[in-house]
């Protein structure tokens, strides 16, 4: 967790750490924190939707985000929401 504000170009904290010096799990907790923050709403803004925040993180990506835990962040949520489409689907036929 001590990691989790490091960024990939090295101009995080409180190390400074850049790149693949800063341990994997905390550049996925950086990732998913951000996600989570901009796609709930906070007294001074409106909550992003998904994919709005992810053109976010993808626009980042490099600089505070690394591209590779993005790219599977991003992965990830296009199959949930494939299965989320298949479910409603299914469910909806169940219910004709």
């Amino acid at each position: 967790m001590r990691s989790h504000h490091e960024r990939w170009d090295g101009t995080g904290y409180p190390d400074r750490l850049l790149a693949e010096e800063i341990p994997l799990i905390s550049r996925i907790v950086c990732a998913c924190d951000a996600l989570h923050a901009m796609t709930n709403d906070r007294p001074y803004r409106e909550a992003l939707t998904v994919s709005a925040a992810l053109d976010e993180l993808q626009r980042c990506a490099g600089t505070q985000f690394d591209p590779q835990v993005v790219t599977a962040l991003a992965s990830v949520l296009a199959t949930e929401a494939a299965a989320d489409r298949r479910a409603s689907a299914a469910l909806d036929r169940v219910l004709r």
